[in-house]
């Protein structure tokens, strides 16, 4: 079993994950701090249809789950169990404001580098069209010729940046979607 704490408006949440079954959540740690029993999420009509939904075929065989017992587990001592999918759900329902948190982070997640690469793109445009009109200028000084050195250290930097980024992305991706160490 693994542990990751996340802080959300200053109180550590705990998510005990185990990764046998799909990556399993300890929902009733997730509520501690909201004060929220994981009965009454079981108990809404909205929670049993999303159940439903995600036993169909279609849905089940995507997230590797048999049935019920692989999406929710409660147990005795350790508290109740959920599937990623699942949990993602009760974590919505815990709290907006907290829900909000778990879209932001996802979404981050996702395309966090794609914002970053952009910029970099912007940069490089931008020092590139600098680079650009120096070469151009038809009588360069020895201060054209410095801006020419940094510009290109600049374009290369930029380089490193974007293709570093993209190797996080991709890892970040793979982690979410390993369900091995």
């Amino acid at each position: 079993m693994e542990t990751k704490i996340c802080v959300f408006e200053e109180n550590p949440i705990t998510f005990a994950l185990e990764k046998n079954n799909g990556m399993m959540i300890n929902a009733t740690e997730m509520a501690k701090p909201f004060g929220k029993n994981v009965g009454h999420f079981m108990e809404n009509d909205s929670t049993k249809n999303f159940i439903r939904a995600c036993l169909n075929n279609r849905n089940s065989d995507y997230l590797g789950i048999n049935s019920e017992s692989d999406l929710v587990n409660p147990r005795q001592k350790s508290g109740t169990w959920m599937h990623r999918i699942l949990a993602l759900k009760f974590a919505a329902w815990l709290s907006p404001d907290f829900e909000v948190w778990v879209y932001s982070t996802i979404e981050n997640l996702l395309f966090g580098k794609h914002v970053q690469r952009e910029q970099s793109f912007e940069r490089t445009l931008k020092f590139q069209k600098e680079l650009d009109e120096l070469k151009d200028k038809p009588q360069k000084t020895g201060e054209d010729f410095e801006r020419y050195l940094e510009l290109d250290r600049a374009l290369k930097h930029e380089k490193a940046v974007r293709k570093s980024l993209t190797s996080e992305a991709v890892t970040g991706m793979r982690s979410l979607f390993s369900e091995d160490d």
